[in-house]
């Protein structure tokens, strides 16, 4: 059986495209409407998780914590693939070029969450975690509830911080 290189890598990428989805993007996030005076949970987060009592009575800090952790272990494994595929001899230079390119702006978007948390921390948030992807941000903050003008801020900074429009900054709640 025959596979071509770029038979292979659409396949891993979506694997790792499933995979991602799976584990960072579980609960839908709340968009951005400045007219709305507050910004709630999704219905889909469940009540003890949306309290701070997830996995064995978790508090919020632990929330954050190991949203961090576990976006950094999906990041690990992407990064690993494909520095694999971009070390491979074997692989195409086209292949090597894209996996590369992946490779840097992985970089980016690390770099970026983290500056954007820490703003997001200095403007009086207790705690925020920030996600990017496919030119949308996914931002949980600590926060009971938002009121509109706040949920403008934070999109507006979010979207300063990292080049995205502030429509497509969607901001989840978590006390």
């Amino acid at each position: 059986m025959i596979i071509r290189r770029r038979s292979l890598l659409a396949g891993v990428l979506g694997l790792l495209g499933g995979a991602l989805l799976y584990g960072g993007w579980r609960a839908a996030p709340v968009p951005v409407q400045p007219a709305a005076t507050k910004v709630q949970a999704p219905a889909s987060i469940p009540a003890t998780a949306a309290s701070g009592e997830g996995r064995a009575g978790a508090k919020t800090e632990d929330f954050f914590a190991e949203y961090r952790l576990e976006r950094e272990r999906m990041r690990s494994r992407q990064v690993e693939l494909l520095e694999g595929l971009a070390d491979n001899s074997r692989s195409g230079d086209e292949t090597r070029r894209k996996a590369q390119e992946q490779l840097l702006e992985i970089s980016r978007a690390m770099a970026r969450e983290v500056e954007v948390e820490q703003l997001l921390r200095a403007k009086g948030f207790a705690d925020a975690v920030v996600s990017f992807r496919d030119g949308a941000a996914t931002v949980v903050v600590k926060a009971p509830h938002l009121t509109g003008e706040e949920a403008v801020r934070i999109s507006d900074l979010v979207g300063r911080g990292a080049g995205i429009p502030a429509r497509n900054v969607f901001i989840i709640p978590r006390e």
